[in-house]
């Protein structure tokens, strides 16, 4: 299920805090888009504990986001393959991308893809994601 519902959520493993920050929800240099996981599949004690495993470091809780928000910021999202050892948290993951034309007029523009989702994407993420719990 790679197209959610605009009325559903996606959740991020971010490092536990009283509120979310624009730093949670970066990319990295190279990466092409946000790894998030399918809301209510998959109890999130097990997605946390896989993310865990997988090497993500700190005490951590999930933040939930409005897949509409998704939306409207034109992001797309797209099922990829985990990177965990657990097969169910790997089934429902997915990663929220900038489209295909739109990653090519950034390139034209002379933008990354990672600038552009980290200066303009991750603070409205930030305001809108809750934590959940």
């Amino acid at each position: 299920m790679a197209n959610p519902n605009v009325d559903e959520q996606v959740l991020r493993v971010i490092v536990n805090r009283a509120s979310p920050r624009p730093a949670d929800f970066r990319l990295r240099k190279g990466e092409n888009g946000l790894s998030l996981f399918l809301g209510s599949m998959v109890p999130t004690t097990r997605i946390i504990d896989a993310v865990q495993a997988a090497g993500k470091k700190g005490e951590l809780t999930v933040a939930v986001i409005p897949v509409s928000l998704l939306y409207d910021l034109g992001l797309t999202i797209v099922a990829t393959p985990g990177g965990t050892a657990d097969r169910e948290v790997n089934a429902i993951h997915v990663e929220a991308r900038f489209p295909f034309l739109s990653r090519l007029i950034l390139r034209l523009k002379g933008r990354t893809v990672h600038d552009e989702f980290n200066e303009r994407v991750s603070p409205r993420i930030a305001q809108a994601a809750t934590i959940l719990g």
